[in-house]
């Protein structure tokens, strides 16, 4: 979002999938310290991977969106396909709700997961005054991963606005 008020000449279409631009309070400690301490060169196999970090992280949905960013080289040793540092160097950023002096006016969609309260009804105002062209899609019965929860829904409907 910070991006396409930033420089919209650069993006033609925006989504933003379970998330205001208003500011987030911390809450993923947890997650990367999981993630820092797993040795991912030192893996044998994906289930390793799992087994490691349920130990720390017993939502199994979480581990599934984890490890969807640890892929395997050529050498056969893994690593991660995300950059962790930066992304825990930057958390704080992050975090912070959107700044623009003017709005994003080219097609936005907002993907809201039913029973997720990283979009509230109070959080519209805020959303169009920043995107006036913004929708807002709720796929009903999935929580804050609705992109895990209901795969094909989320895609016909992302497939659908890019068109």
């Amino acid at each position: 979002m910070q991006f396409a008020v930033t420089y919209p000449d650069k993006v033609d279409k925006l989504i933003a999938v379970d998330i205001a631009p208003k500011a987030y309070p911390a809450g993923h400690d947890e997650v990367f310290d999981a993630l820092f301490a797993l040795d991912v060169t030192a893996l044998r196999t994906r289930q390793e991977a799992d087994a490691t970090l349920a130990e720390r992280l017993p939502d199994l949905a979480l581990r599934q969106f984890l490890l969807k960013n640890l892929e395997r080289e050529a050498s056969g040793v893994f690593r991660w396909r995300i950059d962790l540092d930066a992304l825990y160097k930057n958390y704080e950023k992050i975090l912070e709700r959107i700044e623009t002096a003017r709005p994003f006016e080219k097609p936005t969609l907002f993907i809201k997961g039913e029973n997720s309260d990283y979009i509230q009804g109070k959080d519209v105002d805020a959303i169009t005054a920043i995107f006036p062209s913004a929708r807002i899609l709720t796929i009903p019965g999935t929580g804050h991963w609705v992109h895990a929860e209901a795969p094909r829904e989320f895609a016909r409907i992302v497939l659908d606005f890019l068109a």
